[in-house]
C-alpha cells in the first residue's frame, strides 16, 4: 500500500512540476506580448508628439513670416532714403565702427526697428537680428550686425543656426535654449534671406527667435498625461489578465494532464502492480481515441498472453 501511495505522490509531484513549467512559459509569452504592445504604443506616442510639434512649428512660422513682412515695410523706406553723400557717410561710419565692434548710427536706426518688432505683443518674439550668410563671413565666424538687443550686436551666431541657413531651412526648433544669445528654454528660430540697399547690395539673413517652451510643454504634458493614463489602465489590465491567465492555465492544464496523462498512467501502474502480485485477471479499461489507447491495449494483450501461458502450464500438470 505504501508503494502505491509513494508512486501516486511521485506522479503528482511530477505533474505539478510540468504544470508550473507550462504556466511559467505561458506567463512569459504573455509578458513579452505586453511589452511589445507597450513599446509599440511608446513609438506611436513619440511619433504623435513629433508630428504635433511639427504642425505647431509650421503654424508659428507662418505668423513669423508676417512679422518679417512687417520688418520689410519699415526697413525698405529707410534704406531707400539713404542715398548719395548721406549713404556714403553712413556706410563708411558703419564699416569703421564695425571694425571697432561699436554700434554705428545706421545700426542704431535698424536696431530700433528690430526692437519695435519684438515689442509687438501678438508676435511674441524675444530677439530679432540681422546677420550675413555663413558663406560671406570669410571663415571668421558669423556675427549679428544688427539686433533688437544692442548687447547681441557682434555676438557670434550659433553653428546649428548657421548650418540650418546653409541647408536652406527657414525654421529650426531648439528645445535646449540658446545660451550664446542669452535665450533660455525652447525657441523657434526663423531664418529669412534679405537683400536691400542697407545691406551693401549683398544678401543678409533676418533671424527671429520666438519662445516656445509653453507650447512645447503643453504638448509634452498632454501626451505625458495620456501616456500615464494608458499605462495605468494597461498595467491594471495586464496585472488582472496575468492573475486570471495563471489561474485558468493552471487549472485547465491540471485537468487535462490529470485526465489524459496522469490518470491513465496511474491505471497502468496499478494494473501492473496487481499483475506483479499474481493477479492475472486484471484489465485496464480502454477508451477509444485516448492518448494511451495503444499502450493499454498492448498491456491488456500482454496480460491475456501471460494468463493463457499460465493456464496451459497448469493444464500440463
Amino acid at each position: 500500500m505504501n508503494t502505491d501511495k509513494d508512486k501516486s505522490d511521485g506522479g503528482k509531484t511530477k505533474m505539478s512540476g510540468i504544470l508550473i513549467r507550462i504556466t511559467v512559459l505561458v506567463l512569459v509569452v504573455f509578458i513579452i506580448s505586453g511589452g511589445i504592445t507597450l513599446y509599440a504604443y511608446y513609438r506611436t506616442q513619440s511619433k504623435l508628439v513629433e508630428e504635433s510639434k511639427h504642425k505647431l512649428i509650421e503654424t508659428v512660422a507662418d505668423d513669423m513670416m508676417s512679422s518679417y513682412q512687417y520688418m520689410l515695410t519699415n526697413f525698405d523706406p529707410i534704406a531707400e532714403g539713404i542715398t548719395g553723400e548721406n549713404a556714403i557717410q553712413l556706410y563708411k561710419e558703419m564699416n569703421d565702427m564695425m571694425e571697432q565692434n561699436k554700434i554705428s548710427s545706421l545700426q542704431k536706426i535698424f536696431n530700433e526697428i528690430l526692437r519695435n518688432v519684438t515689442e509687438t505683443d501678438f508676435l511674441n518674439i524675444d530677439l530679432a537680428l540681422i546677420t550675413t550668410p555663413p558663406a560671406a563671413s570669410g571663415g571668421g565666424g558669423t556675427t549679428a550686425i544688427m539686433a533688437s538687443d544692442d548687447d547681441i550686436v557682434y555676438e557670434k551666431i550659433p553653428e546649428k543656426i548657421l548650418d540650418a541657413a546653409d541647408e536652406g531651412k527657414e525654421e529650426l526648433l531648439i528645445e535646449e535654449g540658446i545660451p550664446e544669445l542669452g535665450l533660455e528654454g525652447a525657441h523657434l528660430v526663423t531664418i529669412f534671406p534679405y537683400k536691400s540697399e542697407m545691406s551693401f547690395g549683398q544678401d543678409v539673413l533676418a533671424i527671429y527667435f520666438r519662445p516656445m517652451q509653453e507650447e512645447i510643454k503643453a504638448i509634452d504634458d498632454f501626451y505625458s498625461d495620456q501616456s500615464r493614463d494608458f499605462y495605468i489602465i494597461m498595467g491594471s489590465v495586464v496585472g488582472s489578465s496575468i492573475i486570471i491567465l495563471v489561474v485558468i492555465t493552471f487549472f485547465v492544464l491540471s485537468y487535462l494532464i490529470r485526465t489524459r496523462i496522469t490518470r491513465p498512467i496511474e491505471e497502468l501502474s496499478s494494473a501492473a502492480e496487481k499483475a506483479m502480485q499474481g493477479d492475472l485477471d486484471v484489465e485496464v479499461p480502454v477508451k477509444k481515441g485516448e492518448e494511451f489507447e495503444n499502450l493499454k491495449n498492448a498491456f491488456n494483450q500482454m496480460i491475456r498472453s501471460v494468463r493463457d501461458i499460465m493456464d496451459r502450464i497448469s493444464e500440463g500438470h
